[in-house]
């Protein structure tokens, strides 16, 4: 599963062990040769293509922890009515304290009864048409917000063999305008559930794109794996230096 969606073992021993172990970004060197995106021969996932690692001074991180009165990552699911007019009845909103949830917050999310849900799968046959399953996963959105969905689920977990997915950031950036043409944008939240993202980057990109929240399941999978196999590595080496 992480060949299938573009995670490398620096990936997993840089990045995503890095931020399981230490809860912060990993730290890199200055020099930066790795091609640019566009001009690389080798496969990139897309997110690569929005950013440019450069060199930079380290200073202390703008968060929500540092800088609680003009920032916060608090989310918010559900319709949204006028700012400019605001009403009672449109406080009714699920209130995340972080747009990153992990499957547990996403499973509370689907089991609440007071709002409506629509999950759009992102799989397709892999003899299919990117074009027209994107198009297929649009008027899905449009056709559920219309009926009264307040939170559409997006996700492309279900990839094996015979299904591949179309990739979550060109989903939600579909979905996101079609539903702004639509003139329905306000009228639901996007929720992405997707493999495809380990890295503080790639959220931004997805919540750039459209994004409300985003389930990284692939990723907590990965840290769990690998914890679990660090453990039975100590238990290992202990037993044989007793």
């Amino acid at each position: 599963m992480q060949t299938a969606f573009g995670i490398t073992e620096e990936d997993v021993k840089i990045i995503i062990e890095t931020m399981a172990d230490e809860g912060k970004e990993a730290t890199f060197s200055m020099g930066e040769d790795t091609p640019l995106a566009f001009i690389s021969q080798k496969p990139r996932v897309l997110y690569d293509y929005f950013k440019q690692r450069f060199a930079q001074v380290t200073n202390p991180p703008i968060d929500p922890l540092r800088e609680g009165l003009v920032m916060s990552l608090d989310a918010h699911l559900g319709k949204k009515g006028n700012i400019l007019d605001p009403k009672p009845e449109e406080a009714r909103q699920i209130k995340l304290a972080s747009p990153v949830l992990n499957e547990e917050n996403l499973e509370e999310i689907r089991g609440q009864k007071d709002f409506n849900i629509k999950e759009i799968s992102l799989t397709y046959a892999k003899d299919g048409n990117m074009s027209k399953k994107i198009e297929e996963i649009c008027n899905e959105a449009v056709e559920a917000v219309k009926n009264g969905s307040e939170i559409v689920i997006i996700s492309d977990k279900g990839v094996d063999d015979n299904l591949i997915y179309v990739p979550s950031v060109i989903a939600t950036g579909a979905v996101h305008h079609r539903l702004i043409k639509e003139g329905l944008r306000s009228r639901a939240s996007i929720v992405v559930e997707t493999a495809q993202c380990w890295n503080t980057h790639h959220f931004a990109v997805l919540i750039g794109y459209g994004a409300s929240a985003i389930c990284p399941y692939l990723t907590f999978e990965t840290i769990r794996q690998n914890q679990g196999s660090q453990k039975k590595g100590r238990e290992l080496s202990m037993a044989q230096r007793q």
